[in-house]
């Protein structure tokens, strides 16, 4: 008798053990991303009464090139968990648009849209379209973004955001005799 619990106890914790084992196997995981888009991604920033968040776009393009159309891009606003904001009436703070090349375009998020009170915080986001794989020339090559937050009252810019300087870059000149060749 002493045997057969022993053993029993025995397979028990074997079953245990393996049954963890495939908790562990089976965990989630996060999905990998499985799309050509372009993301073009802000910091993190806060938004107060009172205040506009205004997501810019503009293509600059290329005077000697014609793409065969406009870019068509996404832009929204993320809360914290990268998750889209929806502003009161439940609708997404995102947008669709067409940009043409030498136009510009922006999408705001007023805080009375999403503020309740005090100051929420939010990231910006830009999706480009995959760029093309046929030699084609690409319409969204020379799209340039941009963030600022302004005062409603004013219409003064409290902050202005360029991805260009999230990234690293050097505002310094080169140094006095050293060549500069355009690429």
């Amino acid at each position: 008798m002493k045997y057969e619990a022993s053993r029993k106890t025995k397979i028990n914790s074997l079953l245990v053990i393996l049954a963890g084992s495939m908790v562990l196997l089976v965990s989630r995981s996060n999905a990998a991303d499985q799309t050509d888009d372009r993301p073009i991604y802000f910091g993190v920033v806060g938004l107060a009464n009172l205040q506009t968040a205004r997501l810019n776009v503009l293509s600059i393009g290329d005077p000697n090139v014609i793409p065969p159309g406009p870019c068509r891009l996404t832009l929204g606003f993320l809360d914290a968990r990268g998750i889209i904001i929806n502003d009161r009436n439940s609708r997404p703070m995102s947008a669709r648009l067409d940009l043409s090349q030498g136009t510009s375009s922006f999408f705001d998020m007023p805080s009375g849209a999403i503020v309740v009170g005090g100051r929420a915080q939010f990231r910006a986001l830009v999706v480009l379209p995959p760029a093309p794989t046929d030699g084609s020339v690409d319409a969204c090559a020379n799209v340039v973004p941009s963030l600022e937050i302004f005062d409603q009252k004013t219409n003064r810019t409290m902050l202005f955001l360029h991805p260009a300087l999230i990234r690293g870059f050097d505002p310094q000149p080169d140094p006095p005799g050293v060549p500069v060749y355009l690429q």
